[in-house]
């Protein structure tokens, strides 16, 4: 999915000049998400595929 840069303020924006991390953008869309209940996923093909299937799921 995409986000519109309208949704994070202008402050937030340009603190580094590669951007947010994903970490802070989640801050600042998400509040409410539990962001220590995230963790990394595996990098294996297995993960790929079926982040692929769910996507296509809708």
């Amino acid at each position: 999915g995409s986000i519109l840069e309208e949704s994070v303020p202008s402050a937030a924006r340009h603190t580094t000049p590669r951007g947010l991390s994903p970490k802070r953008l989640l801050e600042f869309i998400l509040p409410d998400l539990n962001l220590h209940c995230l963790r990394l996923a595996s990098t294996s093909p297995k993960v790929r595929d079926t982040l692929l299937k769910l996507d296509e799921q809708g």
